[in-house]
């Protein structure tokens, strides 16, 4: 991923989709910790809430990071990948799954007690996980995305998105409404490469109502 500017904005490049999902990790890292700052002394709905935005997020995460264990960095590795690279890499996920963990409990806990002071809680352990994330992001992005990309069209890839997609066909819909959710125009231009228009009509008329009536109100209020 490569980043200009336009107007002095930063505008994003994405080669692969692995970029837009980063996009959307930070994006739900900076709503929830703007919401657990302003989170309103003893409002249960809005902490009930903000746990089922949580869940999915940490979901999102957990699947992101099985996919490219699992998938994509076996297709790697197998075009020749600096192996200590991905080893490095998965020992960063082993990390920031167990700051997830923390903040899940953290998120859940606010739910039961819906104070100022448990969303105080809840946002440092939110802070805690995004020490972990964000420089994994960084790191990945660096030093894997640009072999990545360079491969995006070899048969060990599209091999490992096949697989991907055929172990989410129940959850695909719902990716794809959290991904595109408030998506700059360049992180959905790389989903329109990436998805075929006839399943990303259908995925986001169908399989997304539930993202959009369930999570996206959340950040709308």
């Amino acid at each position: 991923m490569t980043t200009t500017t336009q107007g002095g904005v930063p505008i994003n490049e994405h080669k692969t989709l692995n970029t837009v999902v980063h996009a959307a990790f930070r994006r739900d890292l900076r709503r929830f910790d703007a919401a657990l700052a302003a989170f309103p002394d003893g409002d249960q709905r809005r902490a009930a809430d903000l746990v089922v935005a949580w869940d999915n997020f940490e979901a999102q995460l957990r699947q992101h990071d099985d996919d490219e264990e699992q998938h994509f960095w076996p297709a790697l590795r197998e075009l020749g990948v600096d192996d200590a690279l991905v080893g490095d890499l998965d020992g960063e996920h082993s990390a920031m799954l167990r700051s997830a963990a923390e903040a899940g409990t953290a998120m859940h806990a606010l739910a039961d007690r819906p104070t100022t002071s448990s969303a105080a809680s809840a946002r440092e352990r939110v802070a805690v996980l995004g020490s972990a994330l964000l420089p994994h992001l960084e790191h990945e992005e660096r030093d894997l995305e640009p072999f990545s990309a360079s491969r995006h069209g070899t048969p060990q890839v599209k091999a490992a998105q096949k697989a991907v997609v055929r172990s989410h066909l129940k959850t695909i819909g719902t990716f794809i409404a959290w991904l595109s959710d408030d998506a700059d125009p360049p992180a959905l231009a790389q989903i329109r490469r990436d998805v075929p228009a006839p399943v990303l009509f259908v995925v986001r008329r169908l399989g997304g109502r539930w993202y959009r009536r369930r999570i996206a109100p959340t950040w709308a209020a």
